[in-house]
């Protein structure tokens, strides 16, 4: 389970992130992540947030290795900023 504090940090930094990208390229995170979310209504029957735990981990896993590059780098976009979000909270700063 992640810390309640961490969720809420990291999914306001994302946010945050996409939100102040130049209007062109908000453009396209939103239309790949609205083809996303499609896609897992499509496969699974309901939104990616009502999938179980191990259903979401093949999701990810499926969309990082997708055939099509825009997915791919959506992913990759994700990662990133939620790996930096993480990492820059001072706990973890802290504990290395």
């Amino acid at each position: 389970m992640v810390d309640p504090a961490l969720h809420r940090d990291v999914h306001a930094f994302v946010d945050e992130g996409i939100r102040d990208m130049p209007t062109h390229l908000r453009a396209g995170v939103a239309s790949v992540a609205g083809l996303m979310l499609l896609g897992s209504m499509a496969r699974r029957a309901r939104p990616f947030d009502r999938l179980s735990p191990s259903e979401r981990r093949a999701a990810v896993h499926g969309w990082q290795q997708s055939r099509l590059a825009p997915v791919r780098q959506y992913m990759r976009l994700l990662r990133s900023l939620v790996l930096y979000a993480a990492y820059e909270r001072p706990s973890a700063i802290d504990a290395s």
